[in-house]
């Protein structure tokens, strides 16, 4: 994959998210490899995947009783360096100083638990930034401002960009990148000049 953004659709139950994991080393593979940057990961453990540029933003981020959103982003920044806190926080869409000192507990939204994983993830500057489903738990009026930011993030970093959706409003079919994932095989989306743009055509077995 060149860098630019990329999507993975399908039905549920279709393995979107097992790709996903495979990639950033949460699921073992059984066969095939795995290589980033001319190197083989397969093998590599998840904290050396992530030091090598690969980062992950769960479907259902965890919480946290006791930790705040600072704590958790200073972690993922390896700073705690405000200025550099509220440049992360200020990308994702909030304004307010006081956010960054909420516990990360059951009483947040699925709208401030969302924008807290995204942050996590930018902190970290990724090589490649995995989303899987970052449209869940949130309003289809945060979709639009959640998929402009992460196409703003993309190329203003230059990152691989990857999202697993089902939802064709956060990157879904319509993409022109989409990758479709049914019937344990993998399709990619054929481009302008292609006989059959738009259609999904099989890749891998």
């Amino acid at each position: 994959m060149s860098r630019g953004v990329y999507a993975i659709t399908g039905p549920n139950g279709s393995g979107k998210t097992t790709i996903a994991k495979l990639i950033m080393g949460i699921n073992e593979l059984t066969s095939g490899k795995i290589v980033f940057n001319g190197t083989d990961i397969s093998r590599l453990p998840i904290n050396e995947r992530s030091n090598a540029g690969i980062v992950y933003g769960f479907q259902h981020p965890a919480r946290f009783k006791g930790t705040t959103f600072r704590d958790l982003l200073s972690i993922s920044l390896g700073s705690d360096d405000e200025e550099k806190l509220v440049d992360i926080i200020s990308r994702v869409g909030v304004c307010s100083m006081d956010f960054l000192d909420k516990p990360v507990d059951s009483k947040l939204s699925g709208g401030e638990i969302k924008k807290i994983e995204l942050a996590t993830v930018i902190a970290r500057n990724p090589k490649v930034a995995i989303y899987d489903e970052p449209d869940t738990g949130i309003d289809l009026w945060t979709i639009g401002p959640m998929v402009e930011l992460l196409k703003r993030e993309q190329k203003e970093n230059n990152t691989t960009t990857i999202v697993v959706s089902h939802n064709k409003h956060s990157g879904g079919r319509r993409h022109p990148f989409a990758h479709q994932k049914r019937q344990n095989r993998l399709y990619r989306r054929s481009g302008r000049g292609d006989p059959h743009a738009g259609r999904f055509k099989r890749l891998y077995i």
